[in-house]
């Protein structure tokens, strides 16, 4: 067993990012033995899983709202992973599962969850989609007329009544309004609930049951401002005989990758110096991810997720509930959550990053070392970008350096006594950049340099922490027909099993 400690003292970025770990996970990454046989087992890259902290997290918001008086449901947001085990943790526990596409949609049913639990917010919903919610009786966010209309066409056709839930959007915060592609202006909103029958029909019409938003970024000033104009929405909507049961303030909820704030300040402060030419770079090529020097100055917004924030996931939403609410006709003011329980409006949300925080590391072999002319190195691991990454530049934590004896011929399987060998003395220290197995130049797992004090050797491991939120899916490809990394999920219960996820047979 090695300390962790050491363990972080093996890679760490110029400046540092230490990454926060749960204890499963220290536990595991002490014991490089066991991580190599899985590795070896399974494949590189390979995603580790563990459901406890989803459990964990989900069940602190809920002590938030139960705290005010308010129902909440949570609706997991499966597109933040694909692994079944939290669908199935989610049925366990009696949360729903936000969908966003016909395979999360069909694949959460075939596992039983109810349609109660359920709902469809795909941004974009084919007729076969529209066709499995109203046949299961699961809700469905419509965006605007056009998806009214087929939603409208599929229940007339199979003679049922089409649940269906407005998203919103357009909210003013500080004099502007937030813009996005998604949703129906709140001023709209009126007028299309117009054209739905009260009541519904029951040979192919639609019930209007709830609003929804869901808004880009983490403010709680954004939030606040939704959930008053939903609302006085839901309140002229009841008005006008819709039964307007829920408001869905969608995901969004912040958390933190790091503990340590002064971290964060320095990397950011680091960046811009490098930017400014005052420093060596800590990107490659000076990459600014998003910042820029203009004229001796840095500008632009720094495109990465905010590693470190507060306050994050419960205590940002008992902000939210805890704003005052506007008055309403007949109604006092009050905070946000007395504002619902009034009226019996229930609160919904779908958090996906912050439900599994702690929940999963992905873990890739070093294949080759290279050292380039300007003596920094690159190193070859056998995974790509796409395999740790989401639409952000970078996933800016330090990585885990694992020191593993490489067996004498990579080709032979490995057996114990060759995973039982002394561990690699220190080599001389090394500095440089994770490149991936793509044939692009931009296949490099992290823009970040990174050094390794004691060195780094074909067959070590490389650990990428608290990936299971967006970073191991959500842009994952097949190119060059690499295989996709396996999912395997740990029992805390017997630390001994390791099962592999069925996702995996099913994509």
């Amino acid at each position: 067993m090695t300390s962790l400690p050491l363990l972080r003292a093996a890679c760490h970025g110029l400046p540092p990012l230490t990454a926060r770990l749960e204890p499963w996970q220290a536990s595991l990454l002490a014991d490089a033995e066991r991580l190599g046989r899985l590795v070896d087992a399974f494949g590189s890259p390979l995603n580790l899983h563990q459901a406890d902290p989803f459990e964990r997290n989900a069940g602190a918001l809920l002590d938030v709202a139960e705290a005010r008086g308010v129902e909440l449901e949570i609706l997991f947001a499966r597109k933040a992973n694909k692994a079944l085990a939290y669908v199935e943790r989610a049925l366990v526990m009696g949360i729903g599962v936000d969908t966003a596409s016909e395979a999360e949609l069909t694949q959460a049913l075939a596992l039983g969850m109810p349609s109660d639990r359920l709902v469809s917010t795909a941004a974009v919903k084919s007729v076969e989609l529209v066709r499995i919610c109203v046949a299961a009786s699961v809700p469905v966010v419509v965006d605007g007329a056009d998806e009214l209309d087929r939603v409208q066409a599929v229940a007339s056709e199979m003679g049922k009544v089409a649940r269906v839930i407005f998203r919103l959007s357009g909210f003013r915060v500080d004099g502007a309004e937030l813009e996005s592609r998604f949703g129906i202006h709140p001023a709209d909103a009126p007028a299309l609930a117009a054209t739905i029958p009260v009541p519904a029909s029951g040979k192919g019409g639609l019930r209007l049951e709830g609003l929804h938003f869901h808004l880009d970024g983490y403010a709680a000033s954004h939030r606040i401002a939704g959930l008053g104009r939903s609302l006085l929405l839901a309140d002229e909507l009841r008005g006008k005989g819709h039964p307007i049961g829920s408001i869905d303030m969608g995901g969004g909820f912040p958390m933190r990758y790091l503990d340590d704030p002064w971290e964060w300040q320095a990397f950011r402060s680091a960046l811009d110096e490098a930017l400014l030419g005052r420093r060596p770079p800590i990107t490659h090529g000076n990459a600014g991810m998003g910042r820029l020097a203009v004229d001796g100055q840095v500008a632009g917004e720094l495109g990465l997720y905010p590693y470190y924030q507060e306050p994050v996931g419960p205590e940002w939403l008992a902000g939210i509930l805890d704003a005052p609410s506007k008055p309403a006709r007949g109604m006092s003011g009050g905070t946000l959550a007395q504002a619902l329980r009034s009226r019996g409006l229930r609160l919904r949300c779908e958090p996906g990053r912050s439900l599994l925080d702690g929940c999963g590391i992905t873990v890739a072999r070093v294949e080759h070392r290279k050292r380039h002319r300007d003596g920094s190195w690159s190193i070859g691991l056998a995974m790509n970008r796409s395999q740790c990454a989401t639409a952000k530049p970078d996933h800016a934590v330090d990585p885990i350096l694992l020191r593993i004896q490489e067996p004498a011929s990579r080709g032979a399987a490995p057996t114990p006594t060759s995973r039982a060998m002394p561990m690699p003395t220190s080599m001389a220290p090394m500095e440089g950049y994770l490149v991936g197995a793509r044939c692009t130049e931009s296949d490099l797992l992290s823009l970040r340099r990174l050094r390794f004090p004691h060195g780094v050797a074909r067959g070590d491991l490389v650990v990428f922490p608290n990936t299971a939120g967006y970073l191991m899916h959500f842009v994952e490809t097949r190119s060059h027909q690499f295989p996709l990394a396996r999912n395997v999920v740990l029992s805390l219960g017997d630390p001994g099993t390791v099962t592999p996820d069925p996702i995996d047979d099913l994509v």
